[in-house]
C-alpha cells in the first residue's frame, strides 16, 4: 500500500446512511414471530461503514473489519424499513473507528462501534493464509 494515512478529505465526523426493507432472509427465524436479526443488523452496519470509506480508498486498497461492538436494543418486524448510519469517530493511521447506529421506522434499534483497517489485498491474502 505504501501509505500510512488516508486522504485528508476523509475525516472525523463524515457520515453516510444505508436503508433497506427487512425480508425473511434477514429474520431471526427461530422465533415464533420473525423479526430482523442481530446478525443482519450488524451486517447492515458493516455495509454502511464500507460504503463510507470506499470512495476514499486508492486503487488496489480495500478495508477489512477487525472489531464490532453493538447492542441490539429494539425489535423490528419483517417488512419494516431499517436505516443504518455510520460516522467516522476516529482515525489512527490506517485504522478507522466508526460510530454506528440503526433505526427502524419508529425507533433506534441498535448502536455501537465498528473498526476497519485499510489493506492492500495482494499483501494481505498471503499473510492470512499462513
Amino acid at each position: 500500500m505504501g501509505r500510512d494515512e488516508l486522504k485528508p478529505e476523509f475525516k472525523e465526523g463524515l457520515s453516510t446512511e444505508v436503508e433497506m426493507v427487512t425480508t425473511e432472509a434477514e429474520s431471526a427465524q427461530h422465533l415464533a414471530r420473525p423479526v430482523f436479526s442481530t446478525p443482519a443488523m450488524v451486517a447492515l452496519m458493516e455495509r454502511t461503514s464500507i460504503a463510507l470509506v470506499k470512495p476514499y480508498l486508492e486503487e488496489g486498497e480495500n478495508s477489512v473489519g477487525v472489531k464490532i461492538c453493538v447492542s441490539h436494543i429494539a425489535g423490528t418486524p419483517i417488512g419494516m424499513k431499517v436505516r443504518a448510519r455510520s460516522t467516522v469517530q476516529a482515525i489512527h493511521g490506517r485504522r478507522i473507528t466508526f460510530a454506528v447506529e440503526a433505526h427502524n421506522e419508529k425507533e433506534k434499534i441498535g448502536e455501537g462501534t465498528h473498526e476497519r483497517v485499510i489493506i492492500n489485498p495482494q499483501k494481505f491474502a498471503p499473510k492470512a493464509q499462513e
